[in-house]
């Protein structure tokens, strides 16, 4: 794995020798600086609490650990274009969950909102086990169907 120099990694796309295992390295490792920057990010604006580095410990550990089960369920399979099955599918599923989410998000809102009244404002500013509950759900279900519909490639 080269984690610096390019030029070998363009050599080895042009020799084509570079393995579907190797290609899984560079995809986690994406995935995983990319959720870790984020999660950074967030901790400009808002100092950490408890349940905040909770909320990013699942948010970076979740994707870990799903990427890596995603990618055996596709080894099981044939052991081939696990990048290109994770994201195309993953885009439809971003998608139901999105709305998925938004819909339970409003629900929430509407009923914090007419049980608490001005307290439910303070209520959102903060980082909440309901917040960690909710993430750590959105995450699970995104790699249990983004697996599951690996799985349906094999099916015939």
């Amino acid at each position: 794995m080269y984690l610096w120099k390019t030029t070998d990694l363009v050599k080895d796309f042009k020799e084509g020798t570079l393995s579907e295992a190797e290609r899984f390295k560079y995809f986690l490792l994406f995935v995983v600086f990319n959720s870790v920057i984020l999660e950074i990010a967030w901790y400009i604006s808002e100092p950490p609490s408890l349940m905040s580095i909770l909320s990013s410990s699942l948010t970076i550990f979740i994707p870990l650990v799903g990427i890596i089960y995603c990618y055996k369920v596709n080894k099981q399979i044939d052991n081939r274009d696990f990048i290109i099955r994770a994201m195309c599918l993953g885009v439809p599923i971003g998608i139901r969950l999105i709305v998925v989410f938004i819909v339970i998000y409003s629900l929430f809102l509407i009923t914090g909102s007419l049980l608490m009244g001005d307290e439910f404002d303070y209520y959102l500013d903060q980082t909440t086990w309901i917040d960690v509950l909710f993430t750590g759900a959105v995450e699970v279900a995104f790699y249990w169907r983004l697996s599951r519909n690996i799985r349906l490639i094999s099916i015939e």
